[in-house]
């Protein structure tokens, strides 16, 4: 399907996605932009796992300028807000053949993603600001930096609750969570998450409503799992704090090898450039 964007910020929120967005510049009155933009429809039905979107350059004259748009219709493409391909004209066959090599190698990554990252999402573990990567009730020795950095396992200490808080570099959406357990009974079971609440302790968990709670299964620890989350309560996110109350064995020790985040980064697109034209 394919969408014409309203606004810079719209253009900029789709074309940071890492999966391809192909775009057409038109104009109303543009004859060749007409002629070809049943090609472009059929090529958005044809390539589905890509997003194509249509910027009209009247309307968005801001866009346009800040990526050099010349002549129409140019066709721009994007992969996680950088720029990969670019065409000229009204040519059916250069258009498909350059959407169709850049959507190809798309499908071939998704091929070769793991299991549990569903299409249009990545693994986007890399954004944690490490420095600020925290924990409560950890061993000294079983540290959640220690776990991210693969050198050790992350376990509680007094008791089998944490309370582990995470800082993104950037704002993202979050699709799912993969939680990665030593063995079945110390997993985590009950899991309360606080998206954008900022030093949080075992206390203010307790008091403060969670934008969501999963209770966990042996199911949700295999290799081609991860855990889905209410996508829309997870569309802005600074920060979480992942309060696991219990595990799966009623263990006085919970143990977990690895967290992973799956979701979409906003905002790396420099928006500097956009900004300088608008009103």
């Amino acid at each position: 399907m394919v969408k014409q964007v309203a606004s810079a910020q719209e253009f900029a929120q789709t074309i940071n996605q890492p999966n391809l967005t192909v775009v057409d510049f038109f104009a109303t009155w543009c004859g060749p932009c007409k002629v070809i933009a049943p090609v472009f429809e059929k090529l958005a039905t044809t390539f589905k796992t890509s997003n194509f979107i249509k910027v009209d350059v009247d309307q968005l004259q801001d866009v346009a300028r800040a990526n050099g748009i010349s002549a129409m219709p140019t066709f721009q493409l994007f992969r996680a807000g950088k720029k990969v391909g670019e065409m000229r004209g009204a040519n059916p066959q250069q258009l498909e053949m350059l959407v169709k090599q850049h959507a190809q190698q798309d499908a071939a990554e998704q091929a070769t993603k793991s299991p549990y990252i569903p299409a249009g999402y990545t693994d986007i573990t890399s954004t944690v600001e490490q420095t600020q990567l925290d924990c409560l009730n950890q061993k000294t020795d079983k540290t959640i930096k220690g776990m991210f950095k693969g050198t050790s396992t992350l376990e509680s200490d007094v008791d089998e609750q944490l309370l582990i808080n995470v800082a993104f570099q950037q704002v993202v959406k979050l699709h799912s969570i993969k939680f990665i357990a030593a063995d079945k009974d110390t997993a985590p079971k009950t899991v309360k998450l606080y998206a954008n609440r900022v030093g949080m302790g075992f206390d203010s968990a307790d008091s403060v409503e969670p934008t969501q709670v999963l209770e966990l299964t042996e199911e949700d620890f295999a290799e081609d799992k991860a855990t889905a989350l209410r996508f829309v309560k997870f569309q802005t996110v600074n920060s979480l704090t992942i309060f696991i109350e219990d595990n799966q064995g009623g263990d006085e020790v919970t143990v977990l090898k690895g967290l992973r985040f799956i979701g979409v980064g906003q905002d790396t697109t420099d928006m500097s450039a956009l900004k300088k034209h608008e009103h």
